[in-house]
């Protein structure tokens, strides 16, 4: 028979504790615990919300980390430090099912682990070839110890794979102000990027009304259209999901510099849907502070762009965002007519993400905005910046 207990309530970082004990009425059976060390992860798979701890017989098992959710799951870390018998020898079988959000559940992976003496903790991987973004996975596991088998191990069978997320914007060519060169082929390249080598699936592409110039286009980069996009995917991911927003176009302040910094949208000047056409740093801020997205990715190529930093930063959820702008609060992006790319957007995505650290996932946005910045053409109010929500963890998209 399996039971399993829940604790409902903890936060990443919490240290988490549990003991088990059986009772048939007579004497106590042996105990179980987990260890008293053991930290919650930030990206601790939130099984409904808690922390489950399974006791199954006289073998004690949990839930180990999700590292590298875009590429596959980790399973459960297996501790065979009470096995059914008293053999020395052990071998786990685990089990990984996958059903997609409108299918049935198929056995994906089946596999022996061992043998192995006892005291050895395994853990198994199912790699993101048997999924897709949006499915279920769910895992079972049982020891033999070549007499008998423990009772088995079930994972929660309502954990979904991570998903990738992401709203683009490119404006070349405004309805009411001044054009722009390579915003288009800003939006042309991230997109590529993201999905040929990041494996992002949900992305909305907004631009201006050149819709053959994208390779793939949503609607016309409103503020209204923007706006209810960047609401999509905040509303629509999860914890274990990663959004990111990249944005090409012209930017302005309140006062030249200094002050409220804002977005230019197409509608710039010329507002459609009761908005002005201008995305300011407050309600820009105010879009993405209830973002539940365990990693928040965001590139502004606009001028006066470093201005939206300090409303981000200030955000309560700041520490999942990494964000990188063109220029300061009074500065100023370019077009770069000899790599047809708004400067900064060719530099980070083309010189450094491609060219030098060859499209590798797991590049840190830290160690590319280093490398770009150095190389970068311009300087003063002119230079990037970066905004690092967690400094002491790599950010990847």
């Amino acid at each position: 028979m399996n039971l399993f207990t829940k604790l409902p309530t903890f936060s990443a970082g919490d240290y988490v504790y549990a003991n088990a004990d059986v009772w048939d009425e007579k004497s106590h059976g042996k105990s179980g615990a987990t260890p008293q060390d053991w930290q919650v992860p930030a990206d601790e798979v939130p099984v409904q919300g808690g922390f489950e701890v399974v006791k199954m017989n006289d073998t004690t098992l949990r839930i180990g980390d999700t590292d590298s959710l875009t590429s596959g799951f980790h399973g459960p870390v297996l501790s065979d430090s009470d096995a059914p018998s008293s053999n020395a020898t052990l071998t786990w079988m685990v089990h990984w099912y996958v059903k997609p959000p409108s299918g049935s559940w198929a056995e994906v992976r089946a596999v022996t682990l061992g043998p192995f003496t006892s005291g050895t903790e395994v853990t198994d991987y199912l790699s993101s070839a048997s999924f897709a973004p949006g499915d279920y996975v769910y895992v079972y596991a049982d020891i033999y110890d070549g007499i008998k088998y423990g009772s088995g191990w079930t994972s929660d069978q309502n954990y979904d794979a991570p998903m990738k997320w992401a709203v683009i914007v490119g404006i070349s060519d405004y309805k009411a102000i001044s054009d722009l060169n390579y915003c288009d082929e800003d939006a042309t390249d991230v997109y590529n990027y993201l999905t040929n080598v990041m494996g992002y699936t949900n992305i909305r592409v907004l631009g201006d009304t050149h819709t053959g110039n994208y390779p793939a286009y949503y609607a016309t980069a409103t503020e209204a259209n923007v706006t209810a996009s960047l609401n999509w995917m905040v509303s629509g991911a999860d914890t274990e999901d990663e959004i990111a927003f990249i944005t090409s176009g012209h930017g302005g302040s309140g006062d030249g510099g200094g002050g409220s910094s804002y977005l230019c949208m197409w509608d710039c000047n010329s507002g459609e849907a009761g908005e002005d056409g201008n995305l300011y740093d407050t309600e820009f801020a105010a879009i993405i502070s209830p973002a539940t997205a365990g990693e928040i990715f965001i590139l502004v190529d606009h001028c006066y762009s470093g201005g939206l930093i300090p409303e981000i930063q200030a955000l309560s959820n700041s520490a999942n965002v990494y964000m990188t702008t063109t220029c300061t609060e009074d500065g100023y992006g370019w077009d770069d007519g000899a790599h047809f790319n708004g400067a900064w957007t060719y530099y980070f995505l083309e010189y450094g993400l491609i060219n030098h650290f060859g499209s590798n996932p797991a590049t840190y946005m830290e160690d590319c905005f280093t490398y770009a910045l150095a190389n970068y053409p311009y300087s003063g109010g002119d230079t990037p910046q970066q905004f690092d929500g967690n400094a002491a963890v790599g950010f990847t998209l």
